[in-house]
């Protein structure tokens, strides 16, 4: 059997063992709770940069559908101008035609249109 010499220096030595470990368990909580906060901290950095990124794509988006709105709308005017011109230049040159060939007399007001004699 142990001494009691023996016993009580091994109860030492495991004393000295746990206090060591307590100390050690206790700074690693402790790095574990720094480590928490920082990265909790970091989350929110990078939530709130994400967030600042997606309202400026959300603007940029807007942005890009306003010009392509505005240029489609200019597109069709310029059709819808370009078409009403030819219509225009068709229906005058129908007109005109008509005219000449009925030697008629034009009235538009202000001014007055007679076709030649043929």
């Amino acid at each position: 059997h142990e001494s009691e010499g023996l016993k009580s220096n091994k109860l030492v030595h495991l004393s000295g063992l746990l206090n060591e470990e307590k100390r050690r368990s206790e700074t690693l909580k402790e790095t574990s709770r720094e480590n928490t906060v920082m990265l909790q901290r970091q989350t929110q950095l990078y939530l709130s940069e994400m967030m600042k990124c997606l309202q400026l794509l959300q603007t940029l988006i807007l942005d890009h559908r306003l010009k392509i709105q505005t240029d489609l709308l200019l597109l069709s005017r310029g059709k819808r101008a370009r078409f009403t011109s030819s219509a225009c230049h068709v229906e005058d040159e129908r007109i005109t035609a008509g005219f000449i060939l009925r030697g008629a007399e034009l009235r538009i007001p202000g001014l007055l249109l007679r076709a030649l004699p043929a």
